[in-house]
């Protein structure tokens, strides 16, 4: 039973594709900045009773797993192959990602935050409430009635089970195999799917939403794109098969691994390295890219000004922490954009910064 309730959020069949011969990864750990070598695979991305204590959802994500073992082990064999997967393979990796993308300690963690954050502004209004009308109970008794607390167990299974209940939100996405021709391994990470959406970037990240894609490497050499493929792909353009020849995207690739997660593993020291060095590079430069980024942006906005008057404005503008984290991010995400996506810039620039009225795809 030790082993038992040993549950993994990136599962092992995963993990293995990234280690050496003997088993091992080297590993890179971003907030101590440290590097190790020689880590067993299977010992990573587990915790105890992670989704309960009754194995349950453990034992079914096993046999989706063990399913999807031998898809992705085809494709891998297969590469270039446009004959190899069937529709319900196809279903079947889809539901793989999304599921993926939903049930990392990472993802818990994120979804704990944004129920903290309604909590505590929920529990601002009943303060204010309470001001105006009398109660029996207090503005904690209140909370809990209409609040009551969540263990992290039932949150992490009810984040699995949105995967595979609400397929028909995802369902049409593109899945697009991803064939890494160059010299540059892709990495993991103990966050591995990559959401993201260009057009609407501040909060677009919902399944249905209009420009929304995940990104999964599956093997060193090859990974998985779920795509709204109206979105990013000319008419007449888009392929089942997307290989890259250039390093650069590689390297993009691997960046979102970096700018996601806490925990990077790879057999490859040298692709990982060439990974941490570049973000450590926008680390150690960050000011330099976000004035040079609010110049531009002012630029824009005011033609009228004169130079120096847009530079006073920039080091205005520096002194504001919360802008300057979101014009790092911002430049980070613009820099790492790879080829193979194309980016209608008029519906990206009306969409950047909307956060309410996101358009779903069913309603385009």
């Amino acid at each position: 039973m030790a082993e038992k309730k040993k549950h993994h959020f990136v599962p092992r069949m995963l993990l293995k594709n990234f280690s050496d011969s003997r088993k091992k990864l080297f590993m890179y750990e971003r907030e101590k900045n440290k590097f190790q070598k020689d880590i067993p695979y299977l010992s990573q991305c587990q915790k105890d009773n992670f989704y309960g204590k009754t194995h349950e959802i453990e034992d079914f994500l096993s046999k989706i797993e063990h399913i999807t073992e031998t898809i992705i082990r085809n494709v891998i064999i297969a590469k270039d192959s446009e004959s190899i997967l069937d529709i319900n393979e196809y279903r079947i990796l889809s539901i793989f990602v999304i599921s993926q993308y939903l049930r990392t300690r990472g993802h818990l963690e994120r979804t704990v935050d944004s129920l903290e954050d309604f909590k505590h502004r929920s529990k601002d209004i009943i303060s204010q409430f309470y001001q105006a009308y009398e109660s029996n109970e207090t503005v904690d008794e209140a909370l809990e009635r209409l609040l009551p607390s969540i263990d992290f167990s039932d949150i992490a299974g009810s984040n699995v089970s949105i995967a595979f209940g609400n397929y028909s939100s995802y369902s049409d996405l593109a899945v697009l195999l991803v064939n890494n021709k160059t010299n540059i391994n892709f990495i993991i990470s103990n966050d591995p799917v990559i959401a993201k959406n260009y057009y609407y970037p501040k909060n677009g990240y919902g399944l249905n939403s209009v420009g929304v894609f995940y990104f999964l490497p599956i093997d060193t050499k090859t990974a998985v794109l779920l795509i709204d493929e109206v979105a990013y792909f000319k008419p007449g353009t888009i392929s089942p098969y997307i290989n890259l020849i250039d390093e650069s995207d590689i390297i993009k690739l691997n960046t979102w691994q970096f700018s996601k997660s806490n925990l990077l593993y790879s057999f490859d020291e040298t692709s990982l390295r060439n990974t941490i060095n570049r973000n450590l590079e926008y680390i150690k430069n960050n000011a330099q890219y976000v004035r040079r980024r609010l110049r531009l942006d002012l630029s824009r906005e005011k033609p009228y000004l004169s130079i120096e008057e847009i530079n006073k404005l920039v080091e205005v503008k520096m002194q504001d922490t919360n802008l300057f984290n979101e014009t790092i991010l911002d430049v980070v995400e613009e820099d790492n954009i790879p080829s193979f996506l194309h980016i209608y810039e008029e519906i990206r620039k009306k969409g950047r910064n909307l956060y309410f009225g996101i358009p779903l795809r069913k309603d385009i």
